[in-house]
């Protein structure tokens, strides 16, 4: 089962060069970006990834709406093949590579959406550090939104009526588009947009993706950048980003063994 990743770039090249080559392991990536971001277009066609040109993030006077642009990219990847399963990712999010071997979508339910947790490198630093040092899986985690109790029924910031926060946020949102064939719906910046796309599943439907030790890596400022990109670059041209890499598979590794080793203790006992 194909994977069609859309990416969202517009002035974030930047990051773009670190957490692109982590996306193309998964399947085929649509970067969606404007007209006026060659950065943007040359490190997508540096790594193989498709890109959408589109205007809409601007339509009818528009701040940034990030919806409509995505959808533009759903079409241009329906014309070239039918959509099967899609993952919307901010280009902001790094992810580990997928373990040899597996077949992640298999295990998947088509009528149901799938979000991750994300751990935070906030800066520069803390890349610099964990790439050569190590420590990714140490960075701290980016919690959930918090539900409120109200006398209506549990709420999302307290408007938004659900008791289950995943994959309520655009930062990576999976779902399979030949069952629902569902687009955004649009705003004029990128607030809402993912909000109202995730509710439409029903909070027994939306879950955290059940592979194990699944987790993405956040880089800059998080819950930011919703007009536009007003938060600082990141200097990433010289550095090395398969560090990330293979610490991920380091870990997969471990995760790996202690299962194992757990297994052992269980038949001895």
């Amino acid at each position: 089962m194909p994977l069609t990743i859309l990416v969202a770039s517009v002035n974030y090249s930047d990051f773009l060069r670190l957490t692109l080559p982590t996306l193309t392991p998964f399947g085929k990536v649509y970067v969606v970006t404007s007209w006026d971001d060659p950065a943007t277009k040359e490190v997508a066609h540096a790594n193989g990834a498709a890109v959408c040109y589109t205007d809409s993030w601007y339509k009818d006077g528009a701040t940034f709406n990030k919806a409509a642009a995505l959808n533009d990219a759903l079409r241009l990847a329906a014309d070239d093949e039918p959509l099967d399963w899609v993952l919307s990712l901010d280009s902001d999010i790094m992810l580990p590579p997928p373990k040899p071997g597996s077949a992640p979508l298999e295990t998947l339910h088509p009528a149901k959406m799938y979000g991750v947790r994300r751990l935070d490198c906030i800066d520069m630093e803390t890349f610099e550090r964990c790439n050569t040092e190590g420590g990714w899986f140490d960075l701290p985690m980016i919690p959930l939104p918090s539900i409120f109790s109200t006398p209506k029924g549990p709420r999302l910031w307290g408007h938004r009526l659900t008791a289950n926060p995943i994959a309520v946020q655009g930062y990576f949102q999976l779902w399979n588009q030949d069952y629902w064939g569902r687009e955004f719906k649009e705003y004029s910046t990128a607030a809402h947009y993912d909000v109202e796309f995730a509710l439409r599943w029903a909070d027994t439907d939306r879950m955290l993706i059940p592979w194990p030790d699944y987790t993405a890596v956040h880089l800059g400022e998080a819950r930011l950048n919703w007009k536009g990109r007003t938060t600082p670059e990141f200097a990433t041209s010289e550095l090395d980003y398969p560090a990330f890499c293979r610490a991920a598979e380091e870990h997969y590794r471990d995760q790996s063994q202690k299962a194992a080793d757990s297994v052992r203790r269980t038949a001895d006992s």
